[in-house]
């Protein structure tokens, strides 16, 4: 994000918890930012935000940002070895990539691409259910 962005950014927070605003207060949130998350949008930012503020918490802080975006990015250490795990087994990447780190972006999207595929086909099974039609099985004894 742009240093302006970033202001944009804690006006609307400071208009839900009515903080000073200066510049030096965007520089820093910037500098962590840029540390943690330096291809974030403002738009990935203001959802955090504003999910943040949805649930009536309390006052903002840079950690609530980076903590939202890691959340929104799946970038906690369980989170990660599940990807891995998910890829893996996907054949998506090799068997030798460490555990613990974070897949390459296109990776992470084709990743997303077969869970959602995964969920459409369990919907639509949850829907039809288990059973063929036409087909009529007899269960139990008979005397």
């Amino acid at each position: 994000m742009q240093l302006k962005e970033v202001g944009q950014l804690l006006t609307i927070i400071s208009s839900f918890d009515n903080r000073k605003l200066d510049e030096s207060t965007a520089v820093s949130w910037k500098l962590m930012i840029d540390r943690h998350f330096p291809d974030a949008s403002l738009v990935e930012a203001q959802e955090v935000v504003l999910d943040w503020f949805g649930t009536a918490n309390p006052y903002f802080e840079v950690r609530h940002l980076i903590d939202g975006l890691k959340r929104a990015r799946r970038r906690f250490s369980r989170e990660i070895e599940n990807d891995v795990r998910a890829a893996k087994a996907r054949g998506l990447i090799g068997r030798d990539w460490p555990a613990r780190k974070v897949l390459p972006v296109e990776v992470e999207q084709r990743l997303s691409g077969a869970r959602a595929r995964d969920r459409e086909v369990a919907a639509q099974y949850a829907i039809e259910g288990p059973n063929v039609p036409g087909v009529e099985l007899e269960v139990g004894r008979t005397v």
